[in-house]
Order: C-alpha cells, then structure tokens, then sequence
C-alpha cells in the first residue's frame, strides 16, 4: 500500500478488496463509526459469532480495527472544522 495514496483510494485497494470476515469488519466500522453506542470491534465481532474463540471473530476484529485506523484521522479533522 502507497502511503502518497489518498485515504480512499488506500481503504479501496487495502481493505476492501480482501474478502471474507476480514472485509466485514472492515465495513462495520465503516458503516458504524459515526452512529451513536455503536458496538465496539470485539463486541459486534463477538456478537455476530459467538465464541471468541472463533478464527472469524479474530478475523472480523482485526479488519474492523484497520478500517478504525484509516477513518478515525478523518473523523477527527471533519469534526474539527463543523461549526
């Protein structure tokens, strides 16, 4: 991944391109990060299978943590500059 790319060309070609639980969590975050008591990674990871002991729930949480990574800067500055 190029760090030069904008954020959305690297959440395009980075995440969203893999496949699996991996991408799903990716896309909760994306979808979630901006609603009120959203689930965190872990619980809405846990919550949608169960065990934590489950591969996937590692899997959805490590995507979902990346996407979590490449928004929140995003996040931060939108917030700062609405008045």
């Amino acid at each position: 991944m190029h760090k030069a790319w904008p954020i959305g060309e690297r959440l395009r070609h980075g995440l969203m391109a893999k496949i699996g639980t991996y991408r799903d969590g990716a896309n909760y975050w994306a979808a979630h990060r901006n609603v009120p008591h959203s689930k965190t990674c872990q619980e809405e990871a846990e919550d949608h299978f169960g065990d934590e002991a489950d591969q996937r729930v590692t899997s959805f949480h490590d995507g979902c943590d990346a996407a979590k990574h490449m928004l929140d800067p995003i996040d931060v500055r939108r917030r700062a500059t609405v008045v």
